[in-house]
């Protein structure tokens, strides 16, 4: 099930646009009606009237999406593949049919459940019930690149290229964690997360369906400005210099 998220700017254009709404729309090119002067005692004035080029947004993400938290490294189905990794994510897919380019920012939750510690940095040997997550972006060509997306081992959590947030239970913040160009005419750009991380494989408390954690991905997008009109890469898997969770 997925949800249509709707960019709070461009409601606010077209609200404006709607208050300011031209009679008729003005013609692509040339003047709409012509004054003759005929001597030299004539006036005229010629009035130009403006018209916002509003961008039109539409982006899917997932409602509800899955990770696996696996201490034991037991076999686990994703798709068409079998995954025995400590923490095995199915991927989450972004989709944008928007006629602009944009920027991702995402700001990334964790709930432990009791019992259970979210980690900043890998587990090591520590015997508590900890775990160590982050969310990693990427861009994808299509839906089958989305498919294929895996967290890395040591992802950018800061500076240049930022597209990692580590989960806390402290909301954590990274802008510009993902970029994707304006689709293509009855087309789309893909990007999409995973979580990587891991897990104690032998606390002193043995691990039990009660131990889980959630993660919450808020995003928040902003058009770019284009730089040189109708061209296009695909977007770029982050360029943000904040991030409060690593």
């Amino acid at each position: 099930m997925k949800k249509l998220l709707s960019l709070l700017m461009a409601i606010a254009m077209v609200a404006s646009l709607a208050s300011t709404a031209f009679a008729e729309d003005p013609p692509e090119v040339g003047s709409d009606g012509e004054t003759v002067l005929e001597d030299s005692t004539n006036t005229a004035t010629s009035t130009v009237k403006s018209k916002i080029k509003a961008p039109t947004i539409k982006v899917t993400v997932p409602t509800t999406n899955y990770v696996y938290l696996n201490p034991y490294k037991m076999s686990v189905t994703v798709g068409s593949a079998t995954q025995n990794g400590t923490i095995v994510s199915i991927p989450g897919e972004i989709k944008s049919e928007s006629d602009v380019k944009l920027d991702f920012s995402a700001v990334v939750t964790g709930k432990a459940a009791s019992g259970v510690t979210l980690e900043k940095a890998p587990v090591g040997t520590k015997t508590t019930n900890s775990v160590y997550m982050f969310v990693y972006f990427a861009t994808a060509a299509d839906e089958s690149g989305v498919a294929a997306l895996a967290a890395p081992t040591n992802p950018v959590f800061s500076g240049d290229g930022t597209n990692a947030i580590v989960v806390q239970t402290t909301a954590s913040k990274s802008t510009k964690v993902l970029t994707l160009d304006a689709a293509p005419e009855d087309g789309a750009k893909y990007g999409g997360y995973v979580i990587g991380g891991d897990i104690v494989a032998a606390p002193a408390t043995p691990w039990t369906a009660k131990h889980t954690v959630d993660v919450t991905i808020a995003f928040s997008i902003a058009p770019v400005q284009a730089t040189d009109a109708g061209t296009g890469t695909g977007g770029t898997g982050g360029s943000g210099t904040e991030n409060t969770g690593g």
